[in-house]
């Protein structure tokens, strides 16, 4: 049975809709730029970085990023002191190349904080993200303060070769906006 994302459908237009959608579902969850921790339930840790401590890249569709090729990573999470707020343990595939020529990836990471464990996965631009844009995806509170929030993880590039700035924004379930 092929994958769910082959990289070359015989339904391309059915393959990126159904992207699309699954893109619009995560970035619907409570939790958008504007979101503000006085919202009842809400949580936002702002002004966090990601600095990663190990990576590994496995390069089997070519020269990185290439379809097929994934990549693992063990990071932390700083907030403005020295002491890491969070454990992040991630990997990420490249799946498909849109139309338009960029790349999607599948994010999948689990984010480890004292107060409870973050489960972020879903669909972002490769591309964009490799041009220094901003790029987002969904998370899901697993255990902890976090149970049973969804929201969205945004990562802004900081400098190139630098930590990204990370803001992390969840909200009970029902609260979309």
């Amino acid at each position: 049975m092929p994958g769910l994302f082959p990289s070359r459908s015989r339904h391309p237009r059915t393959t990126t809709a159904l992207v699309t959608a699954l893109i619009a579902v995560g970035s619907a969850a409570c939790g958008g730029p504007g979101a503000s921790s006085d919202a009842p339930g809400c949580v936002v840790l702002d002004h966090l970085r990601e600095h990663v401590l190990a990576a590994a890249t496995s390069t089997l569709g070519g020269p990185y990023p290439s379809i097929g090729d994934s990549m693992t990573r063990v990071a932390r999470l700083y907030g403005t002191g020295p002491t890491a707020a969070a454990t992040v343990y991630g990997k990420s595939h490249v799946r498909l190349r849109q139309p338009d020529g960029h790349l999607l990836a599948y994010a999948d990471d689990r984010i480890e904080f004292r107060e409870g464990t973050v489960q972020a996965q879903g669909f972002y631009d490769l591309t964009d993200r490799s041009a220094g844009k901003t790029w987002f995806i969904p998370t899901i509170g697993t255990t902890g303060s976090f149970r049973g929030k969804l929201g969205r993880i945004t990562y802004r590039p900081a400098r190139p070769g630098g930590d990204e700035a990370v803001v992390i924004t969840m909200c009970p379930g029902g609260m979309l906006r």
